[in-house]
């Protein structure tokens, strides 16, 4: 499920880990579930409002009636017609806006954008109406691939979004961020991001892929 330019990793570390990007090196194996908590945040002129944390077990029991498993194809952004950089798997979670709704007690009307940030600091973002809308589909919060919670860290799990991820059916892979720790909601609307921020092509430095996040197959 390659997400940008892959980098061979140990195997204890996961293998191929694909939310890489230069000078940063990812090992999902340092993080414990134990002690490891997603962290929830609104904010509004730059002050958190509302914040909250969940475990694992939070994210993966609470709301099993919502929870949905389905196939899903990801596409890296750098991915060429014919290219190699694209992949598929099963994964299992649930719609994001239940946890920000229900856990956090988000204030919709205060919001603009839907800010989240990984281990390795790898950090995108997604429109409000992205994440409250089912059409085409809801944007998930997930924790299981291929059948198997990732908390179980088998078959593929490390590298494919240990301890959980989003995964965004209609878009590029840079959208589905992995391995998170942070989802921010909040005022600003500024399209910030570590791949939103560069251009598409180096001859046309004023379009960003801020400009281009649908998932078109280039096979």
């Amino acid at each position: 499920l390659n997400f940008c330019s892959p980098v061979n990793l140990p195997e204890e570390a996961g293998g191929f880990y694909i939310q890489f990007f230069e000078g940063r090196e990812y090992r999902p194996a340092d993080l414990d579930l134990s002690t490891w908590r997603l962290k929830l945040t609104q904010t509004v002129n730059g002050s958190v409002i509302k914040e909250t944390n969940l475990s694992f077990d939070d994210i993966a029991t609470r709301y099993p009636t919502e929870e949905a498993s389905f196939f899903q194809t990801f596409q890296c952004v750098g991915n060429t017609p014919g290219g190699f950089q694209m992949s598929n798997g099963y994964f299992s979670g649930v719609p994001l806006r239940f946890y920000l709704e229900n856990e956090l007690g988000v204030d919709w009307a205060q919001a603009n954008r839907v800010y989240f940030r990984s281990y390795d600091g790898y950090t995108t973002n997604h429109l409000k109406a992205r994440i409250i809308n089912d059409d085409p589909t809801p944007a998930y919060l997930v924790y299981k691939f291929n059948g198997i919670p990732f908390s179980e860290r088998r078959d593929g799990s490390l590298a494919h979004g240990f301890p959980v991820r989003m995964v965004v059916p209609d878009m590029l892979g840079m959208k589905s961020p992995k391995a998170l720790m942070e989802i921010e909601v909040s005022d600003r609307d500024e399209v910030d991001g570590y791949w939103e921020s560069r251009p598409v092509r180096s001859s046309e430095p004023e379009i960003t892929w801020a400009d281009i996040p649908p998932l078109q197959i280039n096979s």
